[in-house]
């Protein structure tokens, strides 16, 4: 999942499961670090602050045979929380991820909550 390599693994992903049968059978659900829904393909890496490693979100749109890698993430410009470069997995099917914050990050959204706040994405298709 190195963020140089993003693209062209994902190509060839979308080239081996449209031609390979065996990808097709009935009760299989492969699991790849690339989050396939089932239009949009993601991957994210937030890494430690000073770290050498890049921060990105990656993503792939199947209907538009597009893709986006951010290297600072997207823009929240619903909560106004930042840049998002850190969508985790919330289920197995893709189509739901997740994002948290910090109390301070957000204490001027919740000023009265302590700990981490998570925030809920759903991928419509």
């Amino acid at each position: 999942m190195e963020a140089e390599w993003l693209l062209r693994n994902t190509l060839y992903l979308k080239d081996l499961l449209s031609q390979s049968e065996k990808w097709h059978q009935p009760g299989l659900l492969p699991v790849y670090p690339l989050g396939m829904g089932t239009r949009f393909w993601l991957a994210s890496a937030q890494h430690e602050p000073g770290s050498d490693l890049p921060d990105y979100l990656f993503c792939y749109d199947l209907k538009k045979n597009q893709c986006w890698q951010l290297a600072e993430g997207l823009e929240d410009n619903f909560y106004r929380t930042g840049k998002i470069t850190d969508l985790q997995r919330l289920d197995i099917y893709n189509n739901g991820y997740y994002f948290f914050r910090s109390a301070e990050q957000v204490a001027h959204l919740f000023p009265d909550v302590a700990g981490p706040v998570i925030f809920i994405v759903n991928l419509k298709s």
